[in-house]
């Protein structure tokens, strides 16, 4: 079964997503922070990793440098606003795609199994 970790500080988003996950019998992991990430990588390795641009924010350096410190290579999809976009050029190659914000639950399931196969 695929896993994915979903880090958003929007506790209704990310409930409404394991909901519809569960739903699908898809594993997924809810986390409200990159550092909460960051510490339970190495014990529930997902599959896939979606962040939030504006909850990695201002720690996204750090966020990416702990992967790379420890060799994790998880691929990411970054969400958000138009506005979060500028947080891109310097990590674009650290990223496997940008989904917009604002999303449905169920629309992102399917866009997210798109990047679990």
């Amino acid at each position: 079964m695929k896993s994915v970790f979903f880090i958003d500080k929007e506790k209704f988003l990310r409930t409404m997503l394991e909901l519809v996950f569960k739903e699908r019998g898809l594993d997924i992991y809810t986390i409200e922070s990159g550092a909460d990430c960051t510490y339970l990588i190495d014990d529930l390795t997902p599959d896939l990793i979606v962040a939030d641009l504006a909850t990695l924010s201002p720690d996204i350096e750090t966020f990416f440098s702990s992967f790379e410190e420890r060799n994790i290579t998880v691929p990411i999809l970054a969400l958000g606003m138009e506005s979060d976009w500028d947080q891109l050029e310097k990590f674009q190659d650290r990223f496997v795609g940008l989904e917009k914000k604002p999303l449905s639950p169920t629309g992102i399931v399917e866009k997210l199994e798109a990047y679990c196969v």
